[in-house]
């Protein structure tokens, strides 16, 4: 992470992102990647594995307010921002392994499913944004090259409980994943 996070900061100076969200960071000292002009959050993962971690840089001027951490449990961040008066709930997430426990999935989109639900019970919008893990076929991402996993199944449960669409399934979206390595 140390070796990219040069170029990540001329990313985002060349494309001045009003949120942006990281995966697998791999950070190890709290508070040491701040952003000009952006408000940082992140979670580093305790469990000295050398890999995970998450992190949430968001412009100053969407009032960002860190809402909830996933803690122990989930590797989940919560942040609120408005944009004009409109409300919205920002989680980022690293979703479990294909083979993790059952409990640890369980648990991971139980979270997930809380702040959309909280989003929803407040009238705010709701953006999750993340790596999950979660392989979800053709069903939903027409391009996909994948099979549905057993994770893309409790995600496809949590999109219809929460009544939400993944944006890498709509014709808008320019390639199948909106990732950048």
């Amino acid at each position: 992470a140390k070796s990219k996070w040069a170029s990540v900061k001329r990313w985002i100076r060349m494309k001045i992102p009003s949120i942006l969200s990281l995966q697998e960071t791999k950070f190890q000292i709290a508070g040491k990647h701040n952003l000009e002009g952006y408000f940082s959050y992140e979670h580093l993962r305790t469990e000295k594995t050398g890999g995970g971690g998450i992190f949430m840089a968001v412009k100053k001027e969407l009032n960002p307010a860190l809402v909830r951490d996933g803690g122990e449990e989930v590797e989940a961040l919560t942040v609120n921002i408005f944009v004009k008066k409109m409300g919205i709930v920002c989680t980022t997430a690293y979703g479990p392994q294909e083979n993790d426990l059952k409990k640890k999935k369980t648990d991971f989109w139980r979270f997930l499913g809380e702040e959309a639900k909280r989003a929803e019970d407040h009238g705010k919008g709701y953006i999750l944004q993340g790596d999950l893990n979660a392989w979800l076929g053709q069903k939903i991402i027409p391009k996909d090259p994948r099979k549905q996993n057993e994770t893309g199944k409790l995600m496809e449960i949590f999109l219809k409980q929460n009544n939400l669409t993944v944006v890498n399934g709509l014709d808008i979206c320019k390639g199948v994943f909106t990732r950048i390595q």
